[in-house]
Formats: structure tokens, sequence, C-alpha cells
């Protein structure tokens, strides 16, 4: 009988290959496996920003609204809207400054962007465009906290 010396050192090549590949796949597999964690907890971290966003319209609105309600019967309302919606925010800051889930950086924003080429007024109704930036952080268990920003532009009118 004739011995294949070349057939067997191929089938040992290819068992060892095949051992590398499998090892390297699953180390692969297993260090990545925190990524996936990260990204599952995502979706929890949007809903924080999400009920974020909807609290700060409604107080946003709110202000609005009243704003609009103490300047309908002025003389120049745009000017008359502007100063009672800086004082409705200053109001609302004064408030929440003793919450613990303060609102007080996103209402401060909202002054900077108060002028009178930002509101329209009509006859019916006054509206006012806001470019608002919400921030959040959400902690995940044995890792470092996520940052999340999300800017949106929004336009909050009131009628009269």
């Amino acid at each position: 009988m004739i011995s294949n010396k070349r057939a067997d050192i191929a089938i040992v090549l290819i068992v060892f290959l095949t051992l590398f590949l499998t090892i390297t796949a699953l180390f692969i597999f297993s260090t990545n496996s925190n990524n996936l964690k990260l990204s599952i907890a995502d979706s929890s971290a949007l809903n924080s920003v999400h009920a974020k966003k909807l609290q700060v319209n409604y107080y946003i609105q709110q202000m609005v609204d009243s704003s609009a309600k103490a300047t309908q019967y002025k003389t120049d309302v745009k000017t008359a809207f502007i100063i009672e919606l800086k004082n409705e925010i200053e109001k609302y800051q004064e408030a929440d400054k003793s919450n613990a889930d303060s609102l007080f950086l996103e209402f401060n924003q909202l002054k900077e962007q108060i002028n009178e080429n930002n509101i329209n007024l009509t006859d019916e109704s006054i509206s006012i465009n806001f470019n608002i930036a919400l921030n959040d952080e959400v902690k995940i268990k044995n890792s470092k906290p996520m940052l999340i920003s999300y800017s949106y532009v929004k336009t909050f009118v009131s009628n009269f």
C-alpha cells in the first residue's frame, strides 16, 4: 500500500483552519455583544427624549396662549406679546427651579429667539417659531452614559 502524505497534510491544514476560523468568529461575536446591548437600550433613551419634547411643547403652548390673551387688545401687539412671553418664561423658570426634572435650560434657549421677526401676526392669531434643542443623558448598565441630542423647529399658534 502506498501512503499519501500530501493528502494527510492537507486534511490536517483544513482541520486547523476550520478550528481557527470558528474560534475567531466566536471571539468576535463575544467582544461585540456589548454593542448589541447598547443599541437595544437606545429605544428607551429615545422614549425619554420624546416625553421631554411633549412636555416642553405643552408648556411653551401654555406660555404662548397666556401671552396672546394678555396682549390681544393692545395697540402694539407684537411688542406687548414679546414682553408678556418673556415674563411667562421667567414665571415658569422660577417655578421650575425646585423641580428635579428641570426644564430650565430648555426655557432659557427660548428667550434668545424671541424677536419681532420671529412672530407672525394675523387678525385671528399670533404665532412664533422656535428652534428647540433637547439633551438627555441615559445611563446604561456597566457602560458610560449616552448623551442624546434632539433638535427641532416648531411653530406655536394661539388664536385671539
